[in-house]
């Protein structure tokens, strides 16, 4: 039972957090033989390859990144002591590290590094976009490139009506791109940083969010408050835009299966509903949550994280040990039989996918 696991693309190497620890183990011939483990309160990310865990750090003034499993380790100073790590993005030879320090009784100091691991060296930015929103950043990589995403979005989408009336900005928000090189030596020469802008929003009805990112490909809806949601698919690399469909319903995500379908889902926690349609917006299933109610019990369902063969549907979820400690399963809906399968670990193995 662990409360978070992460595993490399091959299922060779897996991280378990016990609520002691972080184990890490090495899994040959199907036998789970730990090899070592690490304090609870690193931070762990997983590289967009998923080949590599960055296990990250702070002891006093230095960011320390532990690799496994090639054992490689990085130490970089920090803007001063009192950092706390607030959430991480790694990609391929880049990692984005947002931190807080506390400045006084009601203020906090954001910090944004940008470390380079291909130079081994890490880069302070106070870059406003990245600052100012709510989001951490998206890193993705086609053709050996490695791009920054951000959503330039200083209020989370569903408090909007509410924060419109104290700010009239806090509408605004883009969706924006940049060859990581390029971020990091404006970055470094202290230069404004151009952004490459995919789609902008002026217009207090309305909200732009990315949903799924794969590749050069970049998935985000367009909300219009009483018109229902457009569903967007860019092109990085060849920066073009279109259009999938319209939805009645917020998209909560995009779901992209073994053979490359997509599939759009949305969550009514009003209904307890769950909603899932296929590409072209037809409905593949709806679950109501409140006839399954004794079979799911105090069980969490978090967010869908995989449709396989048409009729298996993987959730993310969660459920509570004697000391409250939150532990991490997998949650399995058969659409074929209408019946939930409850998976004590955190990761199935489908057809060579690891889940």
């Amino acid at each position: 039972m662990s409360r978070k696991v992460y595993a490399s693309h091959n299922g060779e190497y897996v991280i378990a957090q016990k609520s002691e620890a972080y184990h890490i183990y090495c899994i040959k011939q199907n036998d789970y033989i730990e090899i070592s483990e690490i304090e609870n309160d690193t931070f762990v990310s997983v590289d967009l390859k998923k080949e590599i865990f960055y296990c990250f750090r702070i002891e006093n003034k230095s960011l320390i990144i532990s690799c496994i499993p090639d054992g490689l380790k990085f130490i970089y100073d920090l803007s001063g002591e009192g950092e706390e790590i607030v959430g991480v993005v790694a990609g391929n030879n880049y990692i984005i590290c947002e931190t807080i320090k506390e400045h006084n009784d009601d203020e906090q100091v954001i910090n944004f590094y940008i470390i380079d691991l291909k130079n081994n060296r890490i880069i302070q930015t106070q870059n406003k976009w990245l600052i100012e929103s709510y989001h951490l950043p998206y890193i993705t990589f086609y053709k050996d490139k490695e791009v920054l995403i951000i959503e330039n979005a200083s209020v989370y989408p569903y408090e909007l009506d509410e924060a419109c009336h104290a700010n009239d900005f806090s509408f605004k928000n883009d969706i924006a791109y940049l060859d990581i090189q390029k971020f990091i030596s404006s970055a470094s020469e202290e230069e404004i940083t151009e952004w490459n802008v995919l789609d902008s929003n002026y217009d207090p009805d309305t909200y732009l969010q990315v949903l799924k990112i794969k590749d050069n490909y970049l998935f985000y809806s367009r909300k219009k408050f009483n018109e229902g949601f457009g569903l967007y698919l860019y092109d990085i690399e060849n920066k073009k835009s279109k259009h999938i469909l319209d939805c009645a319903e917020k998209i909560d995500g995009i779901i992209i299966n073994d053979l490359n379908e997509i599939y759009i889902y949305n969550r009514d926690w009003k209904d307890e509903k769950v909603r899932i349609l296929n590409n072209t917006g037809e409905l593949f299933v709806c679950i109501s949550l409140n006839d399954y109610k004794d079979e799911l019990g105090d069980i969490e369902l978090h967010s869908i994280i995989a449709v396989l063969d048409e009729k298996y549907i993987v959730f993310d979820a969660s459920e509570y040990d004697n000391n409250d400690d939150e532990i991490q399963i997998r949650m399995v809906f058969d659409k074929t039989i209408n019946e939930f399968c409850r998976y004590s670990s955190a990761l199935i193995k489908y057809k060579n996918i690891i889940i």
